[in-house]
């Protein structure tokens, strides 16, 4: 059964999975709105296929789990604000990123 309507789901660390979520929106085309961290327990195991990935901005509690997501709906399209890109692609900004958050990088 295709999914259908928005959805919110856990998608925090698993000592504190809600303290994040993770949107869905789903319909004609489903959207993915900021998969959570790289520890995320967020379960979408009912989304068949994704048409977007949607970042809202790039804290890494937010963009920490978009490889996978991009490896698993390999169809979909990250939708972004634009300069973005370099933070997620370039060696130079994914260091760059890094460095904001400070000690908390390694929690997330």
């Amino acid at each position: 059964m295709p999914c259908k309507g928005m959805h919110a789901i856990p998608s925090g660390p698993p000592e504190y999975p809600e303290i994040m979520t993770t949107y869905v929106i789903c319909g004609e085309k489903t959207a993915i709105i900021d998969p959570g961290p790289s520890n995320s327990v967020v379960d979408l195991g009912f989304v068949d296929t994704a048409s977007y990935v949607i970042l809202t901005h790039l804290h890494i509690d937010h963009v920490g789990l978009v490889k996978e997501t991009m490896e698993r709906y390999k169809e979909a399209k990250i939708v972004m604000k634009s300069g973005y890109r370099k933070y997620l692609t370039t060696d130079e900004g994914v260091r760059s990123s890094t460095r904001a958050p400070g000690k908390s990088w390694e929690t997330w």
